[in-house]
């Protein structure tokens, strides 16, 4: 019920729906002279119906709903107040047919509780930047918000000089295999940092696929003087050579050092589901 969509066809007698909130009543016939949904009485109250006119349920959970079908009248009792016309998107629908009464019913998600941790219920999905935040206990989490999400990086880091050791000029500095997880993600970021600060000039750090021969910043990772940290922004990754597959193999180029060299660096990649 909670679910999908559940149904019953009755010739005559009483129908009864679940004791629990109920969404929008919609009232169709299917025309011509089957069709003898024209009259509904409620709490004692006769209310003149034509087929398609909306009825919204106000009634709580315990409220029994009551549907008696003849061959000329509907009869719907209950324990609350009916609106007519009122808001609602999940309808119960009613349908004359020849041999009775088609009644197909489920349960307005609007009226469900609020699912959590303890409770089982209606949910609303988390965006990226409420993932990021990470204060919600109600909110549901889309893979592909997930992925747009902070936690959807990979993070690899490489010492290439340690702190008391001067930098200098070479290819495959270090250098990564890309495991089976890492597979047709891509180079979102790209960050490093020296342990003490060179002066005069600049150093400048380049990535390349090795498997491919592509070099994957188009605008290298960049020191100035005396810079420590080159953060995102620095560096401009090349949209078209950033994806990586199982056991390609990146290397860390330092293409040129300052007069007086840095000591110590670390360079940082993030990887992403694109």
């Amino acid at each position: 019920f909670t679910g999908s969509m559940d149904a019953a066809t009755i010739a005559s007698g009483t129908f009864n729906l679940p004791s629990a909130p109920f969404g929008l009543i919609e009232i169709t016939g299917e025309g011509g002279v089957d069709d003898v949904l024209t009259d509904i009485l409620t709490n004692g109250g006769s209310t003149t119906l034509v087929p398609g006119t909306k009825i919204w349920l106000t009634n709580v959970s315990g409220d029994a709903i009551t549907i008696t079908h003849n061959a000329a009248v509907i009869f719907l009792q209950h324990g609350a107040d009916v609106i007519l016309d009122g808001p609602g998107v999940h309808i119960i629908g009613l349908q004359a047919l020849t041999s009775g009464l088609w009644v197909e019913f489920w349960r307005s998600p609007t009226l469900l509780p609020v699912a959590s941790t303890l409770v089982s219920g209606r949910v609303e999905l988390a965006t990226a930047t409420e993932i990021n935040a990470s204060t919600s206990n109600v909110l549901a989490m889309p893979p592909g918000e997930f992925s747009d999400s902070i936690y959807g990086v990979r993070l690899v880091s490489f010492r290439l000089f340690s702190s008391g050791v001067s930098c200098t000029t070479g290819d495959a500095a270090a250098f990564f295999h890309i495991p089976a997880e890492l597979n047709g993600m891509n180079l979102v970021t790209a960050r490093a940092a020296v342990y003490t600060a060179g002066t005069t000039g600049s150093m400048t750090i380049g990535v390349k696929n090795k498997t491919d021969g592509n070099e994957m910043l188009s605008t290298l990772l960049t020191f100035g003087t005396p810079n420590v940290i080159v953060d995102d922004g620095n560096a401009v990754i090349d949209g078209t050579k950033d994806d990586v597959v199982t056991d390609d193999i990146l290397q860390i180029d330092v293409d040129t050092i300052h007069t007086t060299a840095a000591k110590g660096l670390v360079v940082t990649l993030g990887f992403r589901t694109p």
